[in-house]
């Protein structure tokens, strides 16, 4: 067998040594992308969890104007004279035509978002605005929530502020 001072045992120990150094660095360098790989999956996740809560408040933003749509009457001949759209004076509608009115679309909105349990899904849910069109019968909706963002520990925003616009139309068929 060979000597254990020899030039064989003496290369070997410094090759060892040279790993050992080499592995502190590498444990490192290891660290260090795991940690990013951490950052980049919680700002992924938070982003899909906003994006998700964007949509829900947009179907639920959705769903309230058709109910505002709905919440329409159907007008006698020069029964229903309101304040002019665009040009002209007062209009009065023929008998027959669907109104929307501006009141009733708004409580119809609430009333929907009280029924729904918006506010448990949404907290801080407002009612950004309720208008109804110049045609009497389009119904714009827009509903604002705040969305906690998970998984940043605030590092980005604690939360964000999102906003929904939806319009529904009014109408019977047959």
């Amino acid at each position: 067998m060979g000597r254990r001072d020899g030039s064989i045992w003496g290369g070997v120990r410094g090759r060892l040594r040279a790993r050992d150094k080499d592995r502190g660095r590498i444990t490192i360098l290891v660290l260090g992308l795991l940690v990013i790989l951490i950052g980049v999956v919680a700002v992924t996740a938070s982003a899909s969890y906003v994006t998700t809560s964007h949509r829900k408040l947009l179907g639920l933003t959705d769903s309230a104007a058709e109910s505002a749509a709905g919440s329409f009457t159907v007008a006698a001949a020069g029964e229903q004279e309101h304040p002019p759209r665009g040009r002209g004076g007062p209009q009065t509608e023929t008998a027959g035509a669907l109104v929307v009115t501006p009141a009733a679309a708004r409580a119809a909105v609430e009333d929907y978002l009280r029924q729904v349990g918006a506010e448990q899904q949404f907290p801080g849910l407002t009612i950004r605005s309720v208008s109804v069109a110049d045609d009497g019968v389009t119904v714009q909706v827009t509903l604002g929530a705040r969305v906690d963002v998970p998984l940043t520990g605030g590092a980005l925003a604690p939360a964000l502020n999102v906003q929904a616009e939806s319009n529904a139309r009014a109408g019977l068929s047959r």
